[in-house]
């Protein structure tokens, strides 16, 4: 099994108007159909089983719109996880949370620059005590953004007190802990429930990919691609290549630990 813990659609016809507003704000072009169907065409192709797909709502207005519509096709894709999108300007963030887990989401997806929050603020912290006590995983964005981004409100220095204060959380810190702020990684390294996503660091040389992977440690890494930023099939290939036999553990084991899959 392959498993893609890190990919985005949207609805058809909001997909052009996200295409390109992304690529004005963090200058990422994306060549692939960022649609349902765009990404289930790309997992078949690649040999993913199955994505975990992350809504994200830049806006307060935006989560419930962005949620009612997760809920209204999450059921039609066995090969695809939803999360739900939050963010902490939303009224009462702690009930939205609660909410979502009653109808079954297994976590949410949190960007905080481009939902301009810093993540160790009174409001996130509401988000988190309602995903700790509801088992769920939290999956943020870290570190900055092609085009380099400021206020830089996800950098690893703002995750940290964020780490120490929910040690029962389960938390996946995208682009291995920091994308571009990987000279700050030892702030974010060394916590019990932390996991550390791949998305968007097939780009970093060999030693580079491989030195990040060594320091975090094998088994806290999942596969994750950002489609559709990037080629899924790309990312595939180019993690077998360079990890070789270890790269099961990132695709099946990791992943399936975390989710509890049977």
């Amino acid at each position: 099994m392959l498993i893609d813990f890190h990919a985005h659609c949207y609805p058809e016809d909001i997909w052009p108007k996200v295409r390109a507003a992304i690529f004005d704000r963090y200058g990422t072009q994306a060549d692939n159909q960022g649609t349902i169907e765009g990404l289930d065409v790309k997992m078949r192709a690649a040999g993913i089983d199955l994505s975990v797909v992350q809504p994200v709502a830049n806006q307060p207005k935006h989560v419930r719109p962005v949620n009612e519509w997760v809920e209204s096709v999450r059921g039609l894709h066995k090969n695809m996880i939803f999360f739900g999108a939050i963010h902490p300007g939303v009224q009462n963030p702690y009930n939205e949370v609660c909410g979502l887990a009653v109808k079954g989401f297994k976590g949410v997806k949190m960007q905080p620059n481009a939902g301009g929050y810093y993540p160790d603020s009174k409001e996130c912290f509401k988000i988190y005590q309602a995903l700790s006590e509801n088992g769920m995983i939290l999956l943020t964005h870290a570190g900055d953004e092609l085009k380099p981004f400021s206020p830089l409100y996800a950098h690893p220095k703002h995750l940290k007190n964020v780490l120490e204060s929910f040690p029962d959380l389960r938390i996946v810190l995208a682009h291995l802990g920091g994308y571009k702020t990987w000279d700050a990684l030892d702030l974010v390294l060394g916590y019990k429930n932390i996991y550390y996503d791949t998305a968007m660091s097939c780009e970093l040389g060999d030693a580079e990919f491989l030195g990040l992977v060594e320091r975090i440690g094998i088994d806290k890494v999942l596969f994750g691609t950002d489609f559709p930023w990037y080629d899924i099939r790309k990312a595939v290939d180019y993690t077998r290549n360079v990890l070789g036999a270890d790269a099961e553990k990132i695709f099946k084991e990791n992943p399936g630990k975390l989710l509890v899959l049977p």
